[in-house]
């Protein structure tokens, strides 16, 4: 089998519990994206609320990460 390459988008929030974030992950994100972009849809997420999170209500950006992994295959049965 071929190496293999994906990238995720992790959106990163704070909730009312500041113990715990709530991370969102996205599968194949746009090249083109960066804060500009990303960070009116995290707001919007939030003033929305539409998600419940085990920390309560999301209630800020904490961060955001484009994370971009290789696999190499060594072996394949």
């Amino acid at each position: 089998m071929p190496d293999t390459s994906t990238k995720t988008l992790r959106l990163i929030f704070t909730t009312e519990d500041p113990t715990k974030d709530f991370v969102l992950n996205l599968d194949h994100p746009k090249d083109a994206l960066n804060v500009a972009t990303v960070q009116p849809i995290m707001a919007g997420i939030i003033s929305r609320d539409v998600f419940l999170a085990s920390g309560g209500a999301l209630v800020g950006i904490k961060g955001m990460e484009i994370v971009d992994r290789t696999v190499d295959d060594l072996l394949v049965p």
